[in-house]
């Protein structure tokens, strides 16, 4: 049957600023997208704080409010050459890293009831062919980190485990933007690598999360 979805189809979220990045890309763009899919009503957008137990709650509250068939997670990666679209994520964390609040996570696992990884749900193959129509970098990634990107990725693909309403899921990582570089913006591009070329520019980007979700909305009325 039909992954189920009560009015809105895909749920697209980013996050907010973090420390050693007061601007987050993820944001900027996901409020973008929202504003050009303004009058649709199968779309939602959100924006996380970069906070683990209000990031945590907010998605999950958000996916029940929503149920969505469909969650297309969205973060930064500083040290990205393009757009990663993540394989998986793993059950680990690293408790040295402060939050946005300066909170540390409880421990180095996500859930030490659950698996070591847990698969993405929402094809990153299928995602890649969708990106191919863009010409925009991309690459496979078996890697999102240990900190609020992999954090909500897990817990979202373990929730969708145990609810009662079907969802998939997957996660892309925005990488530095060419556009910022250019303009000097430090906040957006550190710990990138001085005069290191980025490919991806702001106009490319939004046509690369627009096929994203104009894709993602197909799957949500496909057959699994």
């Amino acid at each position: 049957m039909g992954i189920p979805g009560c009015g809105k189809s895909v749920l697209v979220t980013g996050f907010g600023p973090f420390p050693g990045v007061p601007v987050n890309p993820s944001e900027a763009a996901v409020n973008r997208m929202a504003e050009h899919h303004i009058r649709r009503n199968d779309v939602a957008f959100r924006v996380l704080p970069t906070a683990y137990r209000q990031a945590d709650a907010e998605i999950l509250a958000a996916i029940g409010q929503i149920k969505p068939a469909v969650v297309l997670l969205t973060g930064f990666d500083r040290h990205a050459r393009g757009l990663r679209l993540e394989t998986r994520a793993a059950n680990a964390v690293d408790p040295q890293l402060p939050d946005a609040l300066g909170v540390r996570a409880r421990g180095s696992t996500v859930d030490p009831d659950a698996p070591a990884t847990l698969a993405a749900t929402h094809s990153p193959e299928r995602m890649a062919s969708a990106l191919a129509t863009t010409s925009a970098p991309w690459a496979f990634s078996h890697d999102a980190g240990r900190y609020l990107c992999n954090y909500i990725f897990f817990r979202v693909l373990r929730f969708a485990q145990h609810n009662d309403h079907a969802f998939r899921a997957a996660f892309v990582h925005i990488p530095p933007l060419r556009d910022a570089m250019r303009a000097g913006d430090g906040n957006v591009s550190a710990g990138c690598g001085g005069g290191t070329a980025h490919p991806l520019s702001l106009p490319l980007l939004d046509r690369a999360l627009a096929a994203l979700i104009d894709d993602a909305l197909v799957a949500a009325g496909e057959k699994t």
